[in-house]
Order: C-alpha cells, then sequence, then structure tokens
C-alpha cells in the first residue's frame, strides 16, 4: 500500500528514519473527550542490519528502489502508550564488523531487557572487547517508559558511540520481525516473542552474508531472564508458528545461542587477557551484581517488617512537592555542603523564588536558609536540588559572621577540617547570642534532582578482610562515607576507587554504592591527578582512529601547505609586520598581532586569530569530540588539549615563518588617537615575522634586547630558548619590533584608559606555577607566581577589543542566536561579606555602579601595607558573578552588558585552539560576512565576490541549540577552572611535603569560628591557621609569657578580630584582627584518604596593623576628592560629618530634626540628578551612571529613619505587606497580636490584582503622609518657610516618585509572573 501525504486523517510522525506513524484521537461516546488512541503501523521492508558493508542489505536495497512505498499497513487499535512511536531522528548507529581475519569469527550481541536495565554500566565502559551490539526497538521503547529521563539519555549516547560499534535495530517496523500481539498474550511474554524473532532473522541474515564475504559470524543472545529462555525454547521447537506475520522466511528452525552475561564476559576476558579494561568488566558485573542481591534482600525485609520508625524522613511525592512549591510552603534550590564541617548546609535563594511567602522577613538576614544536622538535610548531598521546609523561626540562628558559609566559590577551602562537628542542639546553643538579626534553617523535604556522579574514594582503615561491605571514604569532603557490597574486599585496599551512589535507604546511616573501577595506588602523581579529573566530570580518552585519519598531515622534513584554492580569496597582509606573544614554551599559538602603516595620518592594527573553523568541519567526529572536551585543560605540569597535537601545535598554530590560515580583524585608527576610522573581517593568509614571549617583548621595549643581544641570558630571568636567536623571521629587525610594540602600547593605553573611565574593574588574580626537578617531572623544586608585566595587558586589550567587535557584528546579523558571553551585575547583598573590610581599614564601599566599586577599590590603598589592596580584589572576585555564555534569544538586551570588562556586547573569538565556544563563533562570523549583502565591511587586498563564491556559509544555528550549547560550555568551563585550582592545591601540597618552610610572612584575611585564614604572598598560597579543635585551645606558649598570663581562658571569634582571655584577670587580652602580620611555619599533614592538607602553626605576631588611627585621614582625603566641585564652607561641613563614620550605627542615635534635615537635603541632591536616579536599575544606563554617594539618597535616609518602617529593602523588590495596616483580633487568653497574612499574589483573580493594587499605593501614600505629619507636631518644627515644610500631604506623590514607580513595576512583573504560572497549570 502506498501512503498518501495528502491525506487528511492524520499526521505523518517521520522522527525516527525508519517509521512511519499515523496517530488517531478517538473520542469518547459523549463527546466530551479522548477516550484511546489508534495507531496504524506502517511496516517497512527495507531496513537494514545497520553493518555499514553489508553486501546483503545493498543488494535488498537495490531491489526496492523501483516499489520505495510498497509497505504493508496493520492496524491495531489499543491504549498501550508502549506502542507510540516517539519523535528521535538517530544517526551514525552502525556496527563496525570489519576483520582482515577471515577465519576469525565475529561476534554480534543482543542483550535482552534484563540486561540494559542492571547492567548498563557495563556496556558503556570504555577501551574494552564488549562491542559490536544491537538495541533492538524493543528494548529502546521499554527503557524510554519504564526508566528515568537520566537513564534513557545514557542510552542514547551509548548508541551513538560510533567506537563502540552498537546500533539501534528497528524490529517492531520491519515486516520480517514485527509480531503482532493477541488479546491473550501479556505485555512480557510478547516482548520475550519479538525479541526471539529478531534474534532469529539476525542469525538469519548473517548466515547468507557468509555465503557472500566468506566470513564467519556468531549471533548471541545475553540474557539471565528465565522466562525468556523458556520462550525461546518453545519457538525453537515450533515448526509453526501461528504469530509470525512472515511467511516468506522461516527462521522458526534457527537455533538461538543464549549466554549469560558473566558467560559472555569471561569469554571476551579469555579471548584477549592482554586488554586490562576487560578484567575490569568482569570487577564491575561483580560489583553491580553483589548491590542487587542486596538490594533484594532489603526488599524482602522491609516487605516483611511493615510500617515502623525510621531513621530519616520519608520524602514528598512529587505532585505534592510541586503543590508546596507554587504555594509558596517551600524554596528549592542547590544544596551546598560544608567542605570544613558535613552537618552544616545551605540552600541559596534565588531572587526568582524568595523565601517562602508564610514566613515574617522582620528579622531575616542574607540570601541563605542554613540546614544544620544531617537529619535536617535527610539524605540529600552536596549538588542536589532539594525542597526545603523553613522550621519554625524560634530555630532559626542569629548572625554571627564567623560562620562560614562553605560555597563552591570558597576562597579558603585550601585546607579541610571535618573535626569539630556539632550536632543540631549544640550549634543552636553555642550560636543563640545575637538576637536582632537571623539567619532562616530549613529541613529538606523532597528532592526535586539528584546530582550523583562518579566519586573518587578510598577504603577506610581497619577495615576487615571477612566483612561483606565496604566503607568507601569519599576524596570529597562534602559527601558522607558510601557502603559498598563486595565479596573480596582485599583487592581494594590501598587503591583510589571510582564508586557510585545508588540509593540511600531511611533506616542506614550512609548511602549504597558499588564499585566501578581502580584508577591507581593511592598517593601516587598519576592517580591523584586521575582522581581530580574523575571528581570533576571530565573524561579525556585516547584520540580514536576515526579522527586521527582525517586530520592533515605534517612534520618538519614535510610541512603542511596551504591549498591553492584557499590562497585565490583570503586576503593576505603583505605590508603588515606580524608577531606572536605568548608564554615562554607555548606551542598552541593562536593569536598574533599586526601593524602596518598605510598612510602618514592612519595605523592599520591587526588581530589574527588561528581559524581553526577551516579544519574542524561541523558535524564531523572531531567536531563531536572537541564539542564534548569543550575546552583545553591546564594542569601545572601537563595540557589535556580540545583538538589533537597536530591541529593545536601545527598545523593551526600561527607559527612564525610560516604561512598560516587565519581569521582577522583590523582596523584603522587616526595616528595619536584611538579613534577607529574603520574595521574589517575576515580570511586572511599571515606570515608571522617575530614569535615572541612575554618576557622579550617587554625587554625589547623597555630597550634591554637589542640587535646583537640574542642570548637566551640576555633575556631578563632568561630561560631554555629565551633568546630572539631562532624567533625572528622575514628579515625584521629588533629595532623594527621596537617601534612596533611602542605604536601599539600607545594605542592600547588609551583604549584601556576609555574602557577604565567606563567602568572596567581592575581586580587581582593569583597565577602560580611551578618549577619542576629536570631528573623527575614530578617533583616540584620551586613556585613562581606569575610577573604582571605591561605587556600582557596589552595583548589582553587588543584581544578584548576583538572580541567586543565581534561580538557586535555577529549579532547585528544573528540578533536571536549569536553566541555572547556576559557577566552579570552582582547580587547586592554579596558585598555586604566584604563592606566590613573596608570599614576596618577607614575606606569607603560603593557598589552601585561597576565604576564607583573601581573607584573604592583604587582608593582601598593603605601606603604602610601594600597588601591590603591586594587582598581586598582578591576577595572582591569572589563576590562578583561569574561570566557565563549566553544565546541572544534567550535573555533581553539589557542583560547582555559585561560588568567586568564595561562593555555593552562581548564573546570570545581569540583562541579557538582551546576553546570549543570560540570555533562557533568564527563560524557565525563568517555565516555574517556571507550574509552582509555578498560584501564584507572596509577594503581588502582580495576579491570579495571571488570569496563568496569559494566559501559558503555553514549551518546556520538557532536560538534552541546555542542555548544547549552554551549550557554545556559553561559547565565544562567551570569544571576545567575547579580541575586547575585543585591541581595547583595537589602540587602546593606536595612541594610543602618535600621542602617544609619556617618563619613566613602571613596576613590574616578571614575570621572563622575555630581560627583565621590567612594569605601568604610568597607563595600565592591561602591556607587556615586553627586555634581551637574540639574545646581545645591551640595558641602556641611562645605567643605569651605562661607566667603573666596564665594559660588561655576563652577565644572570641567576631567578624574582624579575634580576643584571646587568659585566666590571669590582670594581664591584658591578645587581640589579633584582620590585615595583621604574622609569621606561620608550613607544612603538610599525612592523609590516605584526600590530597594531604597544608597546615600552618602560628609562631609569632609581628605588628598589629592601626587601620583604625588612619581612618579620620583616609575619610577626610576621600572627602576633599568627592567634594571638590563645591564651595570650601560646605567641604568643611561635609568633611566634619564623614569623620564619624567609624561606627555606621551612629545615625540611628541623631535626633529627630536633624534627619528631616538630612531628608530634606536628600530631596535636593535627588531632584538634581533626576535624570540618572530613576533610571530602570535593571538598564544599561543604570549600571553605567556616574559615582554618587549612596548615603545621601532619600532611600537609604528613610531606612535610617527607626520609626519610618513602610517601605523595607527585599533584594531588588519591596514589600508591600509593610505599607498595609495592621489588623488585630482578640482572644479570652491573649492581648491582641498582629497577624501577617502571607502575601499570595498567585492566588488572586485578575480584578483582585487591580484592587490590590489601588489599595496599596492609597495605603502606602497615606502611611507616609501620617509618618510625617506625627513627626511634624510631636517635635514642633517651625515652617517659617514654604520650602523647609515637610508636610507630604500635597506632594508626596511627587517627592516618592521613584518608590512608588518601582513598586509599581515590581507589582506588573509579579502580576504578570503569575498570570504566566497559571497558564501552566
Amino acid at each position: 500500500m502506498t501512503i498518501e501525504n495528502n491525506n487528511n486523517r492524520g499526521v505523518i510522525s517521520r522522527g525516527i528514519d525508519e517509521s512511519f506513524t499515523y496517530f488517531f484521537p478517538k473520542k469518547t461516546s459523549s463527546g466530551t473527550g479522548l477516550s484511546w488512541i489508534s495507531k496504524e503501523q506502517y511496516l517497512r521492508n527495507d531496513i537494514t542490519c545497520k553493518y555499514l558493508n553489508c553486501d546483503l542489505c545493498k543488494l535488498n536495497n537495490n531491489n526496492n528502489n523501483s516499489d520505495n512505498h510498497n509497505i504493508h499497513k496493520n492496524n491495531n487499535n489499543n491504549n498501550n502508550n508502549n506502542s507510540i512511536n516517539n519523535n528521535i531522528e538517530f544517526k551514525g548507529n552502525q556496527l563496525l564488523l570489519d576483520n582482515n581475519n577471515i577465519e576469525e569469527e565475529i561476534i554480534i550481541t543482543i542483550p535482552d531487557i534484563e540486561t540494559v536495565l542492571e547492567y548498563l554500566e557495563v556496556m558503556e565502559l570504555s577501551d574494552t572487547d564488549f562491542k559490536n551490539i544491537v538495541i533492538l526497538e524493543t528494548i529502546y521503547k521499554h527503557v524510554q517508559y519504564n526508566s528515568g529521563p537520566k537513564f534513557f539519555d545514557r542510552l542514547k549516547q551509548l548508541i551513538f558511540q560510533t567506537e563502540k560499534s552498537i546500533c539501534y535495530f528497528s524490529n517492531e517496523l520491519f515486516i520480517q520481525t514485527f509480531l503482532d500481539r493477541d488479546n491473550l498474550t501479556n505485555l512480557e511474554t510478547h516482548q520475550n516473542k519479538i525479541i526471539c524473532k529478531a534474534v532469529q532473522w539476525y542469525i538469519n541474515h548473517f548466515n547468507q552474508l557468509t555465503k557472500i564475504n566468506k566470513k564467519k559470524y556468531k549471533i548471541i543472545l545475553i540474557t539471565n531472564n528465565e522466562s525468556l529462555v523458556k520462550t525461546i525454547n518453545s519457538m525453537t521447537s515450533n515448526n509453526n508458528d501461528n504469530n509470525s506475520n512472515n511467511s516468506n522466511c522461516n527462521n522458526n528452525n534457527i537455533n538461538i545461542e543464549i549466554k549469560t552475561l558473566l558467560e559472555y564476559l569471561e569469554i571476551i576476558n579469555n579471548n584477549n587477557k592482554k586488554n586490562e579494561k576487560n578484567k575490569e568488566l568482569l570487577e564491575l558485573y561483580e560489583s553491580i551484581n553483589e548491590l542487587l542481591i542486596v538490594k533484594k534482600q532489603q526488599q524482602i525485609e522491609s516487605s516483611s517488617v511493615g510500617n515502623t520508625e525510621t531513621l530519616f524522613t520519608r520524602y514528598l511525592n512529587d505532585d505534592k512537592l510541586q503543590s508546596e512549591l507554587k504555594s509558596g510552603n517551600i524554596i528549592s534550590g542547590k544544596i551546598h555542603i560544608n567542605s570544613h564541617n558535613r552537618e552544616e548546609s545551605f540552600v541559596k535563594i534565588s531572587s526568582s523564588n524568595g523565601i517562602a511567602t508564610n514566613q515574617t522577613l522582620s528579622s531575616f538576614h542574607g540570601d541563605k536558609v542554613m540546614i544544620i544536622g544531617k537529619f535536617n538535610q535527610n539524605r540529600a548531598i552536596h549538588g542536589d536540588k532539594v525542597g526545603v521546609s523553613l522550621l519554625p523561626e524560634d530555630q532559626w540562628l542569629p548572625y554571627d559572621s564567623s560562620l562560614n558559609f562553605d560555597d563552591d566559590n570558597d576562597d579558603d577551602d585550601a585546607s579541610n577540617d571535618n573535626n569539630g562537628n556539632q550536632s543540631n542542639e549544640e550549634y543552636f546553643k553555642n550560636n543563640n547570642n545575637n538576637t536582632k538579626l537571623k539567619i532562616p534553617t530549613g529541613k529538606v523535604i523532597g528532592i526535586f534532582q539528584r546530582n550523583w556522579r562518579d566519586y573518587i574514594g578510598t577504603v577506610e582503615k581497619n577495615t576487615s578482610l571477612f566483612t561483606n561491605f565496604l566503607m568507601i571514604v569519599p576524596f570529597d569532603y562534602r559527601i558522607p562515607l558510601i557502603r559498598v557490597p563486595t565479596k573480596n574486599p582485599s583487592q581494594y585496599l590501598g587503591k583510589r576507587l571510582v564508586v557510585r551512589i545508588d540509593s540511600w535507604d531511611l533506616n542506614s546511616n550512609y548511602p549504597m554504592g558499588h564499585y566501578v573501577s581502580s584508577i591507581g595506588e593511592s598517593g601516587s602523581l598519576e592517580t591523584e591527578l586521575s582522581a581530580l579529573m574523575v571528581e570533576h566530570d571530565i573524561s579525556l580518552k585516547q584520540w580514536p582512529q576515526s579522527i586521527l585519519k582525517c586530520l592533515p598531515e605534517s612534520s618538519d622534513q614535510s610541512p603542511w601547505q596551504i591549498p591553492s584554492k584557499e590562497l585565490a580569496y583570503r586576503r593576505q597582509l603583505k605590508h603588515h609586520h606580524i608577531m606572536s606573544i605568548d608564554p615562554l614554551g607555548s606551542k598552541d599559538i593562536d593569536d598574533a598581532i599586526s601593524i602596518g602603516y598605510p598612510s602618514d595620518d592612519i595605523v592599520e592594527i591587526g588581530v589574527h586569530i588561528a581559524d581553526v573553523s577551516h579544519f574542524v568541519k561541523e558535524g564531523s567526529p572531531l567536531d563531536l569530540e572537541a564539542r564534548r572536551r569543550g575546552t583545553t585543560i591546564y594542569l601545572p605540569d601537563r595540557r589535556f588539549d580540545m583538538l589533537p597535537a597536530v591541529l593545536s601545535e601545527d598545523v593551526c598554530s600561527l607559527r612564525g615563518g610560516l604561512p598560516r590560515c587565519a581569521m582577522s580583524v583590523v582596523w584603522q585608527f587616526k595616528r595619536g588617537t584611538h579613534e577607529i576610522v574603520n574595521t574589517w573581517f575576515g580570511r586572511t593568509i599571515i606570515h608571522s615575522s617575530a614569535e615572541l614571549h612575554y618576557q622579550l617583548a617587554q625587554d625589547i621595549i623597555d630597550g634591554k634586547i637589542i640587535d646583537g643581544k640574542d642570548k637566551d641570558s640576555d633575556v631578563t630571568n632568561g630561560g631554555l630558548k629565551a633568546g630572539y636567536k631562532h624567533r625572528i623571521f622575514n628579515g625584521i629587525t629588533i629595532g623594527e619590533i621596537k617601534k612596533d610594540l611602542l605604536e601599539l602600547r600607545s594605542i592600547f593605553r588609551l583604549l584601556k584608559k576609555e574602557r577604565y573611565d567606563n567602568g572596567a574593574l581592575d581586580l587581582e588574580s593569583i597565577e602560580v606555577r611551578f618549577q619542576f626537578n629536570s631528573k623527575d617531572s614530578s617533583q616540584p623544586e620551586k613556585i613562581i607566581l606569575k610577573n604582571d608585566l605591561e605587556i600582557h595587558q596589552l595583548v589582553a586589550e587588543y584581544m578584548i577589543l576583538a572580541n567586543a567587535h565581534v561580538a557586535t557584528k555577529i549579532h547585528s546579523v544573528f540578533p536571536s542566536s549569536a553566541l555572547l558571553r556576559r557577566h552579570p551585575k552582582p547580587n547586592q547583598i554579596n558585598f555586604n561579606s566584604i563592606k566590613s573590610y573596608f570599614d576596618h581599614c577607614g575606606f569607603q564601599l560603593s557598589t552601585k555602579t561597576n565604576k564607583q566599586l573601581q573607584e573604592s577599590l583604587a582608593n582601598a590603598v593603605n601606603v604602610g601595607d601594600a597588601y591590603i589592596n591586594q587582598i581586598l580584589k582578591l576577595k572582591t572576585v569572589n563576590v562578583v558573578s561569574e561570566a557565563v555564555y549566553f544565546s541572544t534569544g534567550s535573555i533581553n538586551v539589557n542583560e547582555y552588558y559585561h560588568y567586568g570588562l564595561a562593555l555593552d556586547k562581548y564573546t570570545h573569538f581569540t583562541s579557538p585552539i582551546r576553546r570549543y565556544s570560540d570555533i562557533i563563533v568564527h563560524r557565525q562570523l563568517w555565516n555574517s560576512l556571507n550574509q552582509s549583502n555578498g560584501k564584507f565591511n572596509g577594503n581588502s587586498d582580495g576579491n570579495n565576490d571571488q570569496q563568496q563564491q569559494q566559501q559558503q556559509p555553514t549551518t546556520v544555528y538557532d536560538n534552541f541549540s546555542i542555548t544547549q550549547l552554551t549550557d554545556h560550555l559553561n559547565i565544562r568551563n567551570r569544571a576545567s577552572k575547579t580541575v586547575q585550582r585543585d591541581a595547583t592545591e595537589l602540587f602546593q601540597s606536595l612541594y610543602f611535603k618535600l621542602f617544609p618552610k619556617e618563619n613566613v610572612l602571613a596576613i590574616i584575611t578571614d575570621i572563622r569560628s575555630n581560627g583565621f585564614a590567612c594569605f601568604i604572598p610568597e607563595f600565592g598560597l591561602r591556607s587556615r591557621v586553627f586555634l581551637k579543635k574540639d574545646s581545645q585551645y591551640l595558641l602556641p606558649t611562645q605567643l605569651y609569657p605562661h607566667s603573666i598570663n596564665g594559660d588561655v581562658k576563652h577565644i572570641d571569634f567576631s567578624e574582624t578580630k579575634i580576643t584571646i582571655k587568659f585566666t590571669n584577670e590582670n594581664s591584658n587580652d591578645l587581640i589579633l584582627s584582620i590585615f595583621d602580620h604574622v609569621k606561620v611555619n608550613i607544612h603538610t599533614e599525612d592523609d590516605n584518604y584526600h590530597i594531604p592538607p597544608i597546615k600552618l602553626d602560628l609562631i609569632q605576631i609581628l605588628n598589629k596593623n592601626n587601620n583604625n588611627n588612619k581612618k579620620d585621614k583616609i575619610n577626610n582625603n576621600n572627602n576633599n576628592t568627592n567634594n571638590n566641585n563645591n564651595n570650601n564652607n560646605n567641604n568643611n561641613n561635609n568633611n566634619n560629618k564623614n569623620n564619624n563614620n567609624n561606627n555606621i550605627d551612629n545615625n540611628f542615635s541623631k535626633d529627630k530634626k536633624s534627619l528631616i534635615e538630612e531628608i530634606k537635603k536628600g530631596e535636593k541632591s535627588l531632584k538634581n540628578e533626576e535624570s540618572s536616579i530613576l533610571l530602570d536599575p535593571n538598564s544599561l544606563e543604570y549600571i553605567q551612571s556616574p559615582s554618587n554617594d549612596t548615603s545621601n539618597t532619600l532611600f537609604s535616609l528613610t531606612q535610617k529613619f527607626s520609626n519610618l518602617s513602610i517601605i523595607k529593602e527585599n533584594g531588588s523588590k519591596i514589600n508591600y505587606n509593610l505599607g498595609l495596616k495592621k489588623t488585630t483580633t482578640t482572644t479570652n487568653t491573649t492581648s491582641n497580636k498582629t497577624i501577617k497574612q502571607p502575601l499570595r499574589l498567585w492566588s488572586m483573580t485578575e480584578a483582585e490584582c487591580k484592587q490590590y493594587k489601588k489599595k496599596t499605593e492609597q495605603n502606602l501614600r497615606d502611611s507616609i503622609s501620617s509618618k510625617y505629619q506625627t513627626k511634624n507636631n510631636n517635635d514642633d518644627i517651625d515652617s517659617q518657610d514654604p520650602l523647609e515644610n515637610v508636610g507630604p500631604s500635597l506632594t508626596v506623590k511627587e517627592k516618592y516618585s521613584y518608590e512608588i514607580n518601582k513598586a509599581e513595576r515590581d507589582f506588573r512583573k509579579s502580576n504578570f509572573q503569575t498570570q504566566q504560572a497559571k497558564r501552566k497549570f
């Protein structure tokens, strides 16, 4: 029968390329709904076995070409959802059965449902001989509808792995393997029969193929299912199978070879014992099998015992959890476990969901909910997305600045300590000393999404060799111990193991998991580095042959040559001097800078980037692998490339003296300025004349290197091949290079100044490098800190300029799908964590805009201590948000802004060798050039029309695909950064283990609840000094005379200082403050489970930082700078006021008259700057607005007015509850009380929302008016001048228009979100 596409009875779904399916909705007899779905399935006769070189399938397809639409129809009306075909497209799945040895038998395996569900990990294990696997459609569908989405995604990814030789076979759509199901056959029996028929077809098919190509094939069905075995035996013994629809091919007499998975794995191991991975297959199988046995035993025990009390609370089901979340009774978020104390954890409240609406906000502090104790954590593991119910307010924690909210970005987690864990009751008891501010606490009541992964662990010490369970101590401090069943514990001792968590029973203190593999002996450097890679979910395999075969060939004897067709259309910059500047020893050179002088008043400067997109074709195996890796990973002693070495180090690398393909941006500047006259984008061919490194380039600028001084020793700090002897080409001289560098420097300084004037941040980062032993590269012998030279900033500035221009270009052509990079504005709440450090030193911290923040950091300089500014910048890095990739169609344009660089649009274009995002940007740039009316911007030495004809644009990406890609790349970049950080800590630990240090200078940076964190500038190290452990004080006696002071009585830890009290009451307290200088000894502590932690011992207090004595002087200087446009009298008055800023709380004690006077002055300044203040806080103009003193704004002054509590700040929103009149109720047993009803916007109708909005606005105005009128009457304020009258009844709308407008905007936004939520449900 032929399918007619114009048939109006249904819609043809072509999701799977081997199926045609009609879907029919059927109405009920009453006509009010759907009763069932009728499926008309069309069976095909042209489905192949998926062996790419199958001559038999090719022959059959040739015979069917004359009648492609000859298919058979089968009607089947039922309500079974398992028969509905999903809209999924399969590409690239195929069997790779090529074998040159004709005598060797090729084995093809077909696993059953149970094998796939229970032992998928065994098939996923890479580099094994478990290959040539056929996944039947019957099994695929069962997994799809009977397992979780993550498990189903794993199966799909397994099918797409070409090296594993796995294919998907549509047996239910193939006429020769289809089997209809009657009403008397249950689903399991039907599945067994259809699997049996598919296996029989494969056996018959490859028997016929053997007659053609003379090769031997064996088909094995892998199953442990006894019912399937019985079904097969009954079908093969019956020669007249009534259920078969295929009368042309009798397969019933074919015997099926059946093996259990264990039997097959033993065959694999015996056939190739040289492959160690085959042995891991058996170990993994045994571990999973042991786990399955234990689970069955637990199910039997739980069913026999019945309902009893459990150790943990049972989770709410998914429906109840979603209902509670929508009702505002719970919050959701990612749980963060404290790496120093696993009993502490928190969930960060996102700005979108806020705190639960049925809780009071009167004493709420911060944006986190603390979860204290393992029973409140309720089996949640670090990284899980959980649902949290807030505990009663009397169980909230008083705010304590010494509490360590240990986040993923914590800068002081280099040293870890699990000792001193407190119970829930002890925690509340020890922290109940401040009743003003409270931190909310909660309990996990459900899991939205598990974030379980592969964990590295080590068997616990003193483990018995006769136990059936191993306790695995995870490498990550935040993960609890894992119980792993085993029969042979001795083989796992002393090794780093990869384990997975499978479940966490209600009555168990620890989760249960299973062994996956072993990565080596504990303590070995290679093992520890491999452990870090697994911990951060980084899998780097050897490059497969399918990729290596497609790469260009190049060697020193026969270097790669640019094809002639590329020469025909690429621009060649013949009149430019081109140079690359990279770290010494770099091989992956992906950027170069050129300069040319086309005329006396014009300078051309170009940034040339390796044209990687020319070699990495979209959709190729290399492209898919590069996408999976995402980025190159740099470790202290090695590098893991995103691309093969022949590309990253040779063909794509812009090496000196060799022609290379590049993607370029060329600007024309007016001479002596940074004004850009013209910009050109396009593909080029460059010949680099100088392959410089940073120190060499800087020495050339400084005049230390001149023509003739070409030795390595002539360069500052020297180094192997540091001289320019083999680094300059094409007859260029050092004098010419110096001239070019000086011209580049002059323009760079102007570009940098303009960007910093716009608010770009100059933050601090520490880059630690190691010098290794020449004989043993695994032993670091010196720690070297990166020396920041001006040439570093010069290169970075031109790269930033290129990235910004490319971002603007691709966004102009692809406004909804350009891949850009943004740096969100940080949450203002986060700055509270560093404000006390600025206050302690007398510095002013303004964070309203990035420009104000930069000015605050620039002014935070202590002449007597240069480390203070460095530490403040390091802490600011941890406060600001992290830059991320995004698709321009996914967010609003005003959110594109890059906060740190002060740029409207930004992307990554300059490093395609090591970042996959840059490859996509290159493709989008090339597409944008081909779509710009067939011409490029600017002048070109090449022929643009010819360029258009030679190179066609690649596929245009849509918003959905770019969003998916950016999410993946953000995860990969995050993993790369964290593994580099942890690897640096590993090598630091190894260095101090070999070379302990004594009497090293350290600066106190943080106060913790049991000690302090400090920064050691000599080694770029941040670690902790512990002064308290298990209620025992660890203060060394050499710091105080015991005979005078006695013993340590008590140690108080506050936000900025530590007070040590002694038993002798006549002795003075010993005080340590932040930024104090101390001396410490550095050594490591043995640890079999983790990276050996670096320990610091306090031995001497060098000096007390006298920051408090310098506050007045610093504040005076700042005030003189900020008020230089005012007259002298106003300056003196302002300075006298600001000199009292040592205690901010003093503002609350001012008399009411002075507060009203300040409010009036604030109103005047508000009017003068109306154009900037009334901007939308989310707008780009608001972010870039000039610096203003936020202490004089009307909003901040009304906050300080103790009795005026109508408007209260809650993030960026206003709490409308505070503007409503309070209602009271009276009972027989209690006095009048205020009942605070929760705000339930989501339950209001549209009319109620309008009425509520109108009532709220009126109440807000009435409350402000009544408050001010009351104050005026009580204080008898004279109002001789009408301008001095503060009667808001006439001018409240004008005076408070900003607050009212902001309240209206937030209400409209909330109403819009409410309507959107209603549509979803």
